[in-house]
């Protein structure tokens, strides 16, 4: 089976942004299916040097990307004539570049992008196939219309969804907002996992010595909660806590949350390490005792799975998808979600009651609930009902 995947981001050099998709295409190929991505990459006229430089990738890519590269010139956003005609261009280029692949099936990962949901759903038309989607956007209600402009109106992105062969969430929760945003149904099915976090070498550690470790790992911004968690490791040093915090990641709030660690005397207690490797991550994993997961928002909560999948059991505040996958003998969930007080109380119960997490039995129910086979078959079974419903129209 040919697949196309058009993701509405994606990073070239760092996988901590957008890093399930490209999980994604690894499985599926591992998986036996013919996958290529769709790399729709604009520019501005400040960094138009980029535009004539090679795309480079800061990590190995079994699968094939397909990159179409365009200028968006000042002024095109200016009138209805001049985004109509950048988009008929763009969407040439696409073609053009698509059309010896051949693919059987597209799929939109996300149309949160006011682009990438236009040129899949022409090119399904085009080539005659169909596509599905999988969404993991979280704002469209606060976003609103401005999310997609000046290409697209919320309308337009709404008839792309209804037109899709099939539509997935990541989570039950996520597909019960969905189907309210854009009045059809969603699937839920959760983001498949890297083989790496099932088949490295696994040792659970349960005892505390001298210092209790939480570890962090995702995107250094406000909505993953690093400024909260960074107040409540100050608090708890101040009671004289004995924890360590290792933060795994980049983002907008890394420079900012490097200074408030140097002004508040954290250096001994935090420690920020960027970006990490997958493998690299699962190291870490193995000498932590906890995860911790200050999200204001989630969508899934892709390393809180991994994190289980590695044993260690999760702290994180009390959001809707993510009690989908923590039971209470896997992790705390905080009441509170956002304060500094409720992840400060939730960190002195998660350490009292630590000994009562069974690391093993832990991993052994994400391995059974997030079994790789499971999800890659479900996607396999939604791709062909998909095709088999397009050639019954031919």
């Amino acid at each position: 089976m040919k697949v196309l995947v058009i993701p509405a981001w994606f990073n070239n050099t760092n996988l901590n942004e957008g890093v399930f998709i490209h999980k994604y295409c690894e499985v599926l190929k591992k998986n036996g299916m013919d996958v290529s991505l769709l790399y729709i990459k604009t520019y501005g006229i400040r960094n138009i040097v980029e535009y004539f430089r090679s795309i480079k990738y800061g990590y190995p890519v079994t699968y094939k990307i397909i990159e179409v590269k365009k200028i968006v010139w000042p002024g095109i956003a200016r009138s209805k004539t001049g985004i109509r005609a950048f988009k008929t261009r763009l969407l040439k280029k696409a073609y053009r570049r698509l059309k010896p692949e051949k693919p059987e099936i597209i799929h939109l990962q996300s149309v949160c992008n006011n682009l990438t949901s236009y040129i899949g759903k022409e090119l399904a038309g085009k080539i005659k196939i169909p596509y599905v989607i999988t969404e993991h956007y979280t704002s469209f209600k606060e976003a609103g219309d401005v999310l997609f402009k000046p290409f697209m109106s919320l309308t337009e992105v709404v008839n792309i969804v209804k037109g899709a062969n099939s539509r997935v969430a990541v989570s039950k929760f996520s597909a019960k907002m969905y189907h309210e945003i854009f009045d059809t149904d969603f699937k839920a099915l959760p983001n498949i996992m890297s083989p790496v976090f099932f088949e490295m070498p696994f040792a659970a550690k349960n005892k505390i010595t001298d210092e209790f470790v939480f570890l962090f790992v995702g995107s250094l911004t406000r909505r993953k909660g690093i400024h909260v968690l960074l107040d409540a490791v100050k608090q708890l040093k101040r009671e004289k806590k004995k924890i360590k915090l290792e933060v795994i990641g980049t983002g907008e709030e890394f420079d900012s949350a490097q200074r408030f660690i140097m002004q508040e005397g954290l250096e001994g207690h935090v420690i920020l390490y960027g970006y990490k490797t997958e493998s690299e991550i699962v190291d870490f994993m193995d000498r932590s005792h906890a995860l911790i997961l200050p999200s204001e928002k989630e969508t899934f909560g892709l390393v809180v799975v991994e994190s289980l999948l590695r044993g260690r059991p999760v702290l994180a505040f009390d959001l809707e998808p993510l009690k989908e996958i923590l039971s209470v003998e896997d992790g705390l969930l905080v009441k509170n979600t956002g304060t500094v007080d409720g992840l400060v109380n939730g960190i002195r119960a998660f350490i009292t009651d630590y000994s009562g997490f069974d690391q093993n039995k832990i991993r052994e129910r994400a391995i059974s609930k997030f079994n790789e086979k499971a999800i890659v078959n479900a996607y396999a079974d939604i791709y062909q009902s998909a095709i088999n419903d397009e050639r019954k129209k031919l």
